[in-house]
């Protein structure tokens, strides 16, 4: 099954189920807030480009209720138009914020 999500900029992104699993693998952590993706993409505190690969968006979003108050974070390959990872943080990677939350 393949999973749609819509970002702030109004792009549509998927998450196919392989992709998943291999989240929830590394990740283990944020199975739990599967839920949380589509408020991430589409209502993200900030969105930054990867310094490493400028196709890559970061999607940031901070939770209170995640550990205590973390960041769920969500990797989008923006020229292939899918997740590639989700993670949860407290640390923002360096780079161009290209969007922020007013």
């Amino acid at each position: 099954m393949v999973k749609h999500y819509k970002t702030v900029f109004g792009e549509k992104i998927y998450l196919t189920d392989d992709n998943w699993r291999h989240v929830v693998e590394r990740h283990p952590e944020v199975e739990t807030y599967l839920s949380k993706i589509e408020e991430v993409l589409k209502l993200p505190d900030f969105v930054k480009l990867s310094r490493r690969d400028s196709s890559v968006h970061l999607y940031y979003k901070f939770y209170h209720e995640v550990y205590k108050g973390k960041y769920i974070l969500v990797v989008v390959n923006n020229s292939k138009k899918y997740i590639s990872t989700i993670f949860i943080t407290d640390k923002i990677k360096l780079g161009e914020t290209i969007w922020i939350k007013k």
